[in-house]
């Protein structure tokens, strides 16, 4: 199936979040350059309104601590593993 959707892109100087159309939902990409309590709520903000109609998802290696407890900050949880065409397990995040 060809995937027609594009990436889009939320940016200010804080951070830069990005949105990447795979099969039905979207992989979430986030580079923080200055956290801030701002920051958290703005972030929070985002992913609860593009939520109520998008599927969005988290791709992390499980040993990546940093990031699972970065996106259970803001409700992700496990839902399954899968491995990459090289070998490599990822745990895929949602909100459930």
């Amino acid at each position: 199936m060809t995937d027609y959707r594009s990436n889009f892109v939320v940016e200010n100087k804080d951070f830069k979040l990005r949105f990447e159309p795979y099969e039905d939902y979207y992989f979430i990409h986030q580079d923080v350059y200055r956290f801030s309590k701002e920051v958290k709520q703005y972030t929070q903000r985002i992913f609860d309104k593009l939520g109520e109609t998008m599927d969005l998802r988290v791709c992390v290696e499980p040993k990546n601590k940093k990031l699972l407890r970065y996106s259970a900050m803001y409700g992700f949880e496990y839902s399954y593993t899968t491995t990459s065409p090289n070998g490599t397990e990822y745990l895929i995040l949602e909100r459930l």
